[in-house]
């Protein structure tokens, strides 16, 4: 698989399961194991509808914005904005996508919430 590819299949997988929250739709990009190392979640597809639903519920009008795409190798990681109510500031999330023969096997993510005040004119995105 190219890196341009590897990235293509994550933000297609990215939109699919957390924008779209449609784990059948995202079954085409995911391995026959999928690892999850976000605590919070399962592994596999099963895991991955468990929090769909869970987003769902408790945060209906949920979305996170792809702002910044990485590649190397079978790795793809994702600098994106999260927002789960339209008002909230939200949260920073870096996702980290391991992938084997064109499906993605792995992730991992660093989440932090975007605060009020900062310390510099810098945003976090």
């Amino acid at each position: 698989m190219t890196i341009d590819k590897n990235k293509t299949i994550v933000q297609a997988f990215y939109q699919k399961a957390l924008n779209d929250r449609d784990a059948d739709a995202a079954r085409s990009s995911i391995g026959t194991t999928y690892h999850q190392h976000n605590p919070l979640i399962g592994d596999g597809l099963e895991g991955l509808h468990k929090y769909q639903e869970w987003i769902s519920a408790h945060y209906p009008k949920s979305h996170n914005e792809v702002l910044r795409v990485f590649a190397e190798g079978d790795y793809v990681i994702l600098h994106v904005h999260r927002k789960r109510t339209p008002e909230a500031r939200g949260d920073a999330i870096v996702d980290i996508f391991r992938l084997e023969n064109g499906k993605i096997v792995e992730h991992w993510d660093v989440i932090q919430p975007v605060p009020k005040t900062s310390a510099n004119p810098n945003t976090m995105f």
